[in-house]
């Protein structure tokens, strides 16, 4: 099985291999991937090996197994050794009754190529979708079409991109998560109609025209409702009065520091942080760094931004990375 998928990978090299040693590391995880110290309580185990390096590149064979009989639950190969993995060639998941669940194909990006195929734990076709032409779905507009969707009794629902289908959120691929899908008709791979969904605890509903939505409605767990359009169905996170409002706090607030001041740096630096969903300000860290207690100061004033507004996708908030580009000028 793993000679098919070595070919495959070499399809996307011209290439020169070096033989390494089989060395294997294991890991023990729960079933939401939580990692354990041992086997016993664990989901599945984890086998990386460094199995070939191609072109300076080192290609990972990714084995792991349900730890309560070893049966395969992902066979498959990685151009990194640690998550998030970052698949090549052919991927194959099993359930845990030993069947098929899924096969898919990667190219050397990490990116799903060519035709997948996702089935019921009774080996009967669930999903086929094509990863060649660009196909309007929602945001994030995604290159997929979708060629076959098949209830549990093996109805076909979806033919060719037209009919119904209810794909997860997140990727646009075949749902697992019933806390996290939309539903719909589809009409040449273009959304249209009334269109449901769920994401935790929010649920909402869209109306498509051509691939648009005409307009949408987020229904919060405490009533409150969130209407949105094409336009506004991604919205970034907003500090209070805007760009402006926070261009001006930070330069009334960034204390230069002596020692930059001595050296007449100036330059621009750029903070990293995420805006959380309830709009607090975490994980700051920065990307550009111009020297002499600089990074610190723009730390500090990045932390007394106070509350934003949360960016939301559908009406619901969301975690969003924000980038704030800090200019300093020399004296």
């Amino acid at each position: 099985m793993f000679n098919r998928f070595i070919f495959l990978i070499s399809q996307f090299f011209i290439f020169t291999t070096c033989a390494v040693a089989q060395d294997v590391v294991t890991s023990y995880l729960q079933k939401d991937d939580t990692p354990l110290d041992k086997i016993e309580g664990s989901y599945y185990y984890r086998n990386v090996f460094l199995d070939t390096i191609i072109n300076n590149t080192k290609i990972y064979r990714i084995e792991e197994y349900y730890s309560a009989d070893n049966s395969a639950k992902t066979l498959g190969y990685s151009s990194v050794d640690k998550p998030p993995l970052k698949y090549m060639g052919e991927l194959q998941r099993f359930y845990s009754n030993k069947n098929l669940a899924s096969f898919e194909k990667y190219n050397k990006s990490g990116s799903l190529i060519d035709t997948a195929y996702y089935f019921y734990p009774n080996k009967s076709l669930k999903m086929m979708l094509n990863l060649n032409v660009k196909a309007i779905t929602s945001f994030p507009v995604k290159p997929i079409e979708y060629l076959a969707y098949y209830d549990s009794l093996q109805v076909r629902l979806l033919k060719n991109g037209d009919g119904f289908v209810r794909v997860d959120l997140v990727t646009g691929l075949v749902s697992e998560d019933s806390l996290s899908y939309e539903e719909g008709t589809l009409s040449k791979n273009k959304r249209e109609g009334l269109w449901k969904g769920v994401s935790g605890k929010y649920r909402f509903e869209e109306n498509y025209t051509n691939g648009l939505v005409i307009e949408g409605k987020c229904f919060w767990p405490d009533g409150k409702v969130v209407a949105y359009t094409n336009s506004t169905i991604s919205e970034a996170p907003e500090y209070p009065g805007g760009v402006e409002a926070l261009m001006e706090y930070v330069s009334n607030n960034f204390v230069y520091p002596d020692e930059a001041k001595q050296h007449k740096v100036s330059g621009i630096i750029n903070v990293n942080f995420f805006v959380d969903e309830l709009g607090n300000i975490k994980n700051i860290r920065v990307k550009k760094d111009l020297g002499y207690n600089t990074s610190r100061a723009a730390i500090k004033v990045v932390q007394t931004l106070g509350k934003w507004k949360p960016g939301t996708l559908k009406g619901i908030p969301q975690k969003v990375s924000y980038t704030l580009p800090i200019r300093l000028n020399s004296f």
